[in-house]
């Protein structure tokens, strides 16, 4: 039996595609469950105190929730970037405010004006209606049973 390079390359080009589609656990189902996924975020903290930072965010969109395990999973340095609510929410305990999930991004650029670290966004100086912060990386993800 003669294989050609064309066929062997294809071959092993699919079942590349196939492993890779299998050990991506976002990919694994089609659709979120209803109530998707807690995303950690940690930031490093600032010059003066040091140490890190973490803040939570519920992901309910299939775009986020697989962003966000390649964010994890070191395939990619996009950062979140999300609407806050001035609310205290169980998903981002310790803090009053949660970003909200129906307008949760990531992105790879975004304006300084909504930088920063996620104890700045309670405070009275904070005036953004968002919270990207640039260096916040995904540490842990949760599904959520709803």
């Amino acid at each position: 039996m003669r294989i050609t390079t064309t066929t062997a390359l294809s071959a092993l080009a699919l079942t590349a595609g196939l492993l890779a589609t299998a050990v991506t656990p976002a990919a694994a189902t089609s659709a979120a469950p209803l109530g998707g996924y807690v995303a950690t975020f940690e930031t490093p903290g600032d010059g003066e105190t040091g140490g890190t930072e973490q803040f939570r965010v519920q992901l309910v969109e299939r775009a986020d929730i697989d962003k966000a395990f390649q964010v994890l999973y070191g395939r990619s340095n996009e950062h979140v970037n999300g609407r806050i609510v001035r609310t205290t929410s169980p998903y981002n305990p310790g803090y009053t405010w949660h970003l909200d999930p129906n307008d949760v991004t990531f992105a790879a650029i975004s304006i300084e004006l909504c930088d920063g670290l996620p104890s700045y966004v309670g405070q009275d100086w904070w005036t953004s209606e968002r919270f990207c912060p640039w260096a916040g990386k995904v540490v842990k993800m949760e599904r959520v049973r709803g």
